[in-house]
């Protein structure tokens, strides 16, 4: 098996083709076996003779179709295997048969272009967001030791803050409980007076504990009407 790679002469005759392998073209439907009046894209395989094929003049191509066209070809012509394609995807056809497609031309990348960078700019795009990255790790890092130092900061204030007011509620407790003492010695001491005064008897100490509470609802009245005044 022998294939073509540029449009010298073959091993026969002089003859010259003007396709080369790898090139994209379209097939003629007409020249498949089942390929119907349509065209149909492919890859050039092979270009040269064929073992079958003994006119001088006759070069055939065989084309790697995109398509399916449901043929029993898959690069074996004549009981030979020319090239290689899936089932159904070959073609051997004349030169005549075929349309070649226009090659797109590749073109190196150049500066400022963003869908196709050149390495140098790649190289630079990867310094400057390594710096962006650094710079924002940097930025992070110190705003979070600022809230951190803020935090402890207003946590050692809320102890010391904490701390004087339980003392003052401590000082405030003690001072309510001495006062309440206070209070109550002296509605003792009234107590006894009164009962001294009606008789210190048992009568006369249920008409000392009965004006001890009149006392109390009167002072808790006189309490109230000045907190509705207020």
């Amino acid at each position: 098996m022998s294939s073509v790679k540029s449009s010298a002469g073959l091993s026969r005759g002089n003859y010259k083709c003007s396709f080369r392998k790898g090139d994209r073209v379209l097939v003629n439907g007409s020249a498949l076996e089942r390929g119907g009046d349509r065209l149909y894209p492919g890859t050039v395989e092979y270009i040269g003779f064929t073992d079958g094929c003994l006119s001088v003049q006759t070069v055939l191509v065989g084309v790697h179709l995109y398509d399916n066209v449901y043929s029993s070809h898959n690069g074996v012509y004549q009981g030979k295997r020319y090239f290689y394609c899936p089932r159904g995807h070959g073609a051997m056809v004349k030169s005549s048969d075929i349309i070649p497609l226009n090659s797109v031309p590749r073109k190196w990348p150049v500066n400022g272009n963003r869908m196709f960078p050149s390495y140098e700019e790649i190289k630079k795009q990867r310094r400057l967001r390594e710096q962006l990255i650094k710079e924002s790790e940097e930025k992070f890092r110190k705003e979070y030791q600022t809230k951190r130092r803020a935090q402890m900061e207003r946590s050692s204030k809320s102890s010391t803050l904490q701390s004087i007011s339980d003392k003052d509620q401590e000082s405030g407790d003690e001072q309510k409980q001495a006062d309440s003492t206070e209070d109550n010695r002296l509605e003792e001491l009234n107590l006894i007076k009164m009962k001294k005064y009606f008789g210190n008897d048992e009568k006369a100490e249920r008409m000392a504990a009965t004006l001890r509470k009149l006392r109390r609802a009167f002072e808790q009245g006189r309490i109230m009407t000045l907190e509705e005044q207020a």
